[in-house]
Formats: C-alpha cells, sequence, structure tokens
C-alpha cells in the first residue's frame, strides 16, 4: 500500500466502489487519508462499502448511464468532502455472450457503461479543474482484453475497454498544459466475481497457465496501482497504461 502520498485533505471520487476493484480502490484511497466519495448504482453494496470506509466515506447512488446528472454528481461529492482533487473510474459492466448472440443492445450497453460514461465524466471533471485553474488526476479502467480481443464470450467488453486506452491518451494530451493527468489501469484476470460470471469450468485454469505468477490477482493489487496513478508519486506520468496482469502477456 501506498501511504502519505494523498494527504488528508485530498478528495477522491469513486464509481464503480459496490465491489470488487472500486470497493478495493475506494479503501485503498481511504488509507492514504483522503476523503473519498464511493458512487455505484447499487444502493445496498454501496452501504457495504461505507460500512468497511468506517464512516470515511461519502456515497452517491447514481446511474452513470445519465449523463445530465454528472455536474450534480461533482457539486455533491464536492459539497460533501471538498474540491475534487482525482477521479477514479472504475465502474464496468460484462456480459459474455458468443458473437453469433451478441445484439445491438448489448453493444450499447458495453460502450455506454464503460466507455461512454468514462469520457463524459471525465471531461467534465478536467473542464471543472482548468476552469477553477487547479490540477488533478483521472484515472479509468481498461484491461488486458483489449489485447487478447476478448476470451470467453467477452470481445465487445474488450472493445469497450480498448476505447479507454485510447481516450486516456487523448485526454493526456489534451489537458497536460493544464496539469490535469489521466492515465489507465489494465488488469488481467483479478478475482472478483465479474470475472467468475458466466466461465465454464474449465476457463480458469486456462487462465492460471497464462499467466507467469500463477495466481490471480486480487482487487487490493489493482487498487494500490490506481492510487498510485492519482497521487503526487506519479506526477510525471500521464497518458500511460499500467499493466496489472501477473505477466500475462508479457512475451
Amino acid at each position: 500500500m501506498i501511504k502519505g502520498q494523498l494527504a488528508a485533505n485530498k478528495s477522491v471520487l469513486v464509481t464503480g466502489a459496490g465491489g470488487g476493484i472500486g470497493r478495493a480502490t475506494a479503501l485503498a484511497f481511504a488509507k492514504t487519508g483522503a476523503k473519498v466519495t464511493c458512487l455505484d448504482i447499487d444502493e445496498q453494496a454501496l452501504s457495504e462499502t461505507l460500512e468497511l470506509l468506517e464512516g470515511a466515506g461519502h456515497a452517491i447512488v447514481a446511474d452513470l448511464r445519465n449523463i445530465k446528472s454528472y455536474p450534480s454528481i461533482l457539486d455533491e461529492a464536492e459539497s460533501e468532502n471538498g474540491p475534487l482533487d482525482a477521479l477514479a473510474l472504475v465502474a464496468a459492466v460484462l456480459r459474455r455472450l458468443k458473437v453469433t448472440e451478441v445484439t445491438e443492445a448489448d453493444w450499447d450497453f458495453h460502450l455506454e457503461l464503460n466507455s461512454k460514461s468514462s469520457f463524459f465524466l471525465g471531461r467534465e471533471f478536467a473542464e471543472r479543474l482548468k476552469g477553477e485553474n487547479r490540477s488533478g488526476a483521472v484515472v479509468t479502467t481498461s484491461s488486458q482484453s483489449w489485447w487478447t480481443g476478448g476470451l470467453d464470450g467477452a470481445i465487445v467488453y474488450a472493445a469497450s475497454k480498448g476505447a479507454l486506452v485510447t481516450l486516456t491518451r487523448g485526454f493526456a494530451r489534451q489537458y497536460g498544459q493544464s496539469n490535469i493527468r489521466f492515465n489507465s489501469v489494465a488488469p488481467g484476470f483479478v478475482d472478483t466475481q465479474m470475472l467468475r460470471n458466466g466461465l465454464d469450468d474449465g476457463a480458469m485454469d486456462r487462465y492460471l497457465a497464462a499467466v507467469p505468477l500463477g495466481r490471480l490477482a486480487e482487487p487490493e493489487e489493482v487498487a494500490n496501482a490506481i492510487v498510485f496513478l492519482a497521487s503526487p508519486a506519479s506526477s510525471y506520468i500521464t497518458g500511460a497504461t499500467l499493466v496489472v496482469a501477473g505477466g500475462q502477456l508479457m512475451f
């Protein structure tokens, strides 16, 4: 864990904080002394995250498909925890489908939540910082799947995650002169319910065989990378994609 890189007066918004990597990220930020605003569509899951934070966080229940709500989301986060310094875009969805089963609705569902929301919320945050002449950091959450093309019915998910790498680089160029940094993490196989949903019995063995470290990542290991990219420890890093995958696709 990176300690002391985010002072107690820093404010962070984490999307997808109801579970998995998002929850781990909220907890990791809190351990650095940051004031954490947690956003998720699942109110019950979000309340469980807040219990783990032991009063150190604020919850916002919101559907990221509603782009018009983004200004009010940022307003609420800043009203509760002060001006935001960092945004961790972790919220994601995955439907495992054969290529021939993918509908237009499935395609739109993945792109809307995994890519479109990150573009518009990231831009809303960056423009707010720029208008106030403040620096800040945004971390998007891509995936190793954008290299593989998606395994076991995850081709649309992979496409949506590849889009995140591109928009992160574009935003890094767009906002670099304003000292607003954009970076991405690309996790490999992480031990979350999202990974396990819909897999056949042999999938996990295949996954582990492809990872030199021979195990799944813990959500906390990805969260630590997100905290690093949002912290002053990475102050000269922007437009980068940090792979957290145990050596998968190293060769």
